[in-house]
């Protein structure tokens, strides 16, 4: 092996780093019920800057802690249409990073030595599929499932972008609409 593939790359490093640090910025944020007015209050457009990471952050995760509660948030601070925008935004990031890695981590490995022990029926699952991409992701567990697999499985970036932002829109008008009262309760 060669110095250049063992050393190693600070980026991703600094990424999760950063994306930690808006976290915990957040949660001391919100330790009050008036958290979310007084940071709006404060901070402005510049409080974006630490719940869209962390809303990016929380989807990349298993967490019991819903993304939607942070998205619920900028759309109550950013009204409904840019508060949809950044809710998709947020979760685009997050579909982008997941299929990212899981590409990367499969890129040595034969992934058809593993598909082949999978039951016959999943391995004629076309994964690339608009009706995979799109509506696995309403499901739960489903935005993992959909991200991962088409990472694993070599599904080309710009069909994989493309299904990911129509599926994450309507869920994304959701969240908005409810955080503005736009949907009865």
């Amino acid at each position: 092996m060669s110095l250049e593939t063992q050393s190693i790359r600070f980026g991703p490093i600094l990424a999760l780093v950063g994306l930690a640090t808006s976290g915990f910025l957040a949660v001391l944020a919100f330790q009050d019920p008036e958290g979310l007015t007084r940071l709006s209050d404060e901070y402005g457009w510049r409080a974006t800057l630490i719940l869209l990471p962390l809303q990016t952050l929380i989807s990349l995760s298993l967490s019991p802690l819903p993304s939607d509660f942070v998205g619920f948030a900028l759309a109550l601070m950013h009204g409904f249409w840019v508060g949809t925008a950044l809710i998709w935004l947020g979760w685009m990031l997050a579909a982008w990073i997941q299929y990212s890695l899981a590409k990367r981590a499969t890129a040595d490995l034969a992934v058809t030595k593993f598909t082949s022990r999978l039951p016959q029926r999943l391995q004629r699952l076309d994964i690339a599929h608009p009706a995979f991409q799109i509506c696995v992701r309403w499901f739960p567990m489903g935005p993992h499932i959909v991200n991962t697999t088409a990472g694993v499985r070599g599904v080309p970036p710009g069909r994989f972008l493309l299904f990911a932002a129509i599926g994450i829109l309507p869920v994304a008008l959701i969240i908005s609409g409810l955080a503005n009262g736009l949907f009865p309760r």
